[in-house]
């Protein structure tokens, strides 16, 4: 995954002028495509990853799976690694974009079954990839982890990097990326900057951290009683720590395209994303 460092982001998006765009180049990282994945497609699973990089489920393949050996060498997963392994819980419409892809990998429709929709216009790939042009977006930049990660940056637009904001740590970076995985327009509204400006501040930063850690001691503290999954952590518990121990409401920012609260989306990810600096740190910070 650390092959999506700072000259991707300069591919990406050209050569900007900005604190943002700097700190961007400098602190992109694994840890902010891991949590960007978690609470949208993909599957964590007990044992074996806690991830939602891939549909880790072993139920979905008709083999057995070297996870040890897949995890040192992602690269190799594209829709043809997926039509080669996945057997189960896949979608078999034929006629449709997702054709063979594990569900757990497909957006959720209330009208038809994942494993039936056609998934023209719908999120496919653990990044939730959206958009009618598949051969700007073919199946590849949707489902890899790692090419799913260049499109999603690509996706998000760079008015996130344009923001008049000087980060005081990566964590502002990847709040406003974070955002922007919403709608890329959404920083350059008055709720999204102020969101945005109130976590670039160190009492809200030094919250997200602590929930973040306490996540981390909470996840190590029970797999030593049994095998964990990201279902056994709930983001909520930590987010509003955060809320509680910052007085910021973080519910009101808000608005834009789309029903989802855009404020405690961001802190979630946000609070997933130290989460997983810690997890790979072994907890040092």
């Amino acid at each position: 995954m650390c092959v999506v460092n700072g000259n991707v982001i300069r591919e990406v998006y050209g050569e900007l002028n900005t604190p943002m765009y700097f700190k961007a180049v400098d602190c992109v990282n694994p840890c902010m495509a891991m949590a960007t994945c978690w609470g949208e497609a993909g599957c964590s699973y007990p044992g074996i990853s806690l991830t939602q990089l891939m549909d880790f489920q072993p139920s979905t393949y008709s083999d057995n799976i070297d996870w040890l050996n897949l995890s040192a060498n992602l690269g190799q997963v594209d829709e043809y690694w997926y039509y080669t392994h996945a057997a189960n819980n896949t979608n078999v419409n034929e006629e449709g974009k997702a054709y063979g892809m594990p569900v757990a990998l497909l957006q959720y429709t209330s009208s038809t079954p994942r494993s039936a929709y056609d998934y023209v216009q719908l999120g496919v790939g653990p990044y939730q990839v959206t958009s009618s042009d598949w051969e700007g977006w073919p199946i590849t930049k949707r489902v890899s982890p790692i090419e799913g990660w260049r499109a999603t940056l690509s996706k998000c637009g760079n008015n996130y990097l344009r923001m008049d904001v000087d980060p005081i740590s990566d964590l502002t970076v990847y709040a406003a990326m974070s955002l922007s995985h919403q709608g890329g327009a959404l920083v350059t509204y008055d709720f999204g900057k102020r969101l945005i400006n109130v976590i670039n501040t160190q009492s809200v930063q030094d919250a997200i951290n602590q929930a973040g850690y306490m996540m981390y001691q909470d996840a190590c503290e029970m797999s030593l009683s049994k095998k964990v999954s990201l279902s056994d952590l709930d983001v909520s518990k930590y987010s509003n720590y955060v809320c509680t121990t910052t007085g910021v409401n973080f519910s009101s920012y808000t608005g834009g395209p789309g029903p989802t609260n855009k404020g405690m989306y961001t802190l979630n990810h946000c609070v997933r994303y130290v989460f997983y600096k810690y997890y790979f740190t072994g907890g040092l910070d």
